[in-house]
């Protein structure tokens, strides 16, 4: 006989109200307020503190997971969606409390934020190497007898939008002072492969090397 309880009509309002509140939240896209909502909400609940850190920890990770995508508007970014694996690659465009859109080679696509998880820079560079065809350029360079081919290799390795280098040829019957080396370079796919190649050669003139 809930219905019949002489206070139904004040729980009635009250609970309307809390409806309205929590909707009006939502549409200003008032994120805090949702949050302290959530937070108050989650006090009435047993084993109020575990139910508080959980709370707390989900609620503060997906606001800072938005902020970082309104960041990010103008940048590339990788979205992968949690429950198709599909990972896009590309500008985000605009992010709204909902929603975020992203936009790769003309192409707008919309996601929901639910359904998203922002890919960390590392993560965006693994999944580059993994799944972007990449360009290789041979750069060949005189040396120094006593300088370490090796280190060199890592040093390029090291350098914006490089996958990998090998070294694929040491000739040292060039000269008494200096020795050939030939690096094979592996240049991220979506990289300008023209520039990164300049970029490696104005690096090895930089540190005393002469392209050969």
């Amino acid at each position: 006989m809930i219905q019949m309880n002489p206070e139904v009509e004040k729980v009635h309002s009250v609970y309307m109200k809390v409806c309205k509140d929590i909707s009006d939240t939502v549409k200003s896209g008032d994120i805090a307020g949702f949050a302290d909502i959530m937070r108050r909400a989650a006090i009435h609940f047993g084993d109020t503190e575990a139910a508080l850190g959980r709370s707390d920890k989900l609620i503060n990770a997906g606001i800072a997971e938005f902020e970082e995508l309104i960041r990010s508007i103008g940048c590339e970014r990788g979205l992968r969606h949690q429950y198709s694996g599909v990972t896009h690659i590309g500008i985000i465009k605009q992010v709204t409390p909902r929603t975020v859109i992203i936009e790769r080679s003309g192409r707008e696509i919309e996601l929901k934020i639910e359904n998203i998880r922002l890919l960390h820079s590392d993560e965006l560079i693994d999944w580059k190497t993994k799944n972007l065809d990449h360009h290789q350029r041979d750069v060949s360079a005189l040396i120094a007898q006593a300088a370490v081919p090796e280190i060199i290799q890592d040093i390029i390795s090291h350098m914006e939008g490089i996958v990998c280098v090998e070294i694929i040829d040491i000739y040292d019957g060039y000269s008494k002072s200096r020795v050939s080396v030939t690096y094979r370079v592996t240049i991220q796919g979506d990289m300008d492969a023209g520039k990164v190649h300049r970029d490696v050669n104005d690096l090895l003139v930089g540190i005393g090397c002469t392209i050969r």
